[in-house]
C-alpha cells in the first residue's frame, strides 16, 4: 500500500471510531451495562463502546458515567443491584435535567 492509501484508510477509520464519534456527543451520557448480558460479549459494539466512550467524553469535558453490574444479565433484577440502578438513574436525571 502507498502512503496516500494508508492515510485515507486511517482518516476513514478514525471518523468511524468511537473516539471520533465522541466529539459529536455534547450532552451528558450515562451508560449502564450488565456484564452477563449477551450484548456485553467482548466482540459486540456495546462491549467496545463502554470502556472507550466514557473516558473520551470526560477528556472533552462532557459529563459521563459508566455503571457496570458484573453479576446481572440483560435486566438488572437482583434487589441490591436494582436499588443501585434506580439510585444512579434518578440521580443522573436530577443532576442533568435541572
Amino acid at each position: 500500500m502507498n502512503k496516500t492509501h494508508d492515510k485515507k484508510f486511517i482518516d476513514g477509520a478514525s471518523r468511524r471510531s468511537l473516539r471520533g464519534l465522541a466529539v459529536s456527543i455534547l450532552l451528558p451520557l450515562l451508560v449502564v451495562l450488565s456484564a452477563c448480558s449477551a450484548s456485553a460479549i467482548s466482540n459486540t459494539p456495546t462491549a467496545i463502546v463502554t470502556p472507550t466512550i466514557s473516558p473520551a467524553l470526560q477528556r472533552q469535558g462532557v459529563p459521563s458515567k459508566l455503571v457496570i453490574f458484573p453479576d446481572e444479565g440483560h435486566w438488572v433484577l437482583k434487589p441490591q443491584n436494582s436499588k443501585l440502578w434506580y439510585h444512579e438513574f434518578f440521580g443522573w436525571l436530577a443532576e442533568y435535567l435541572k
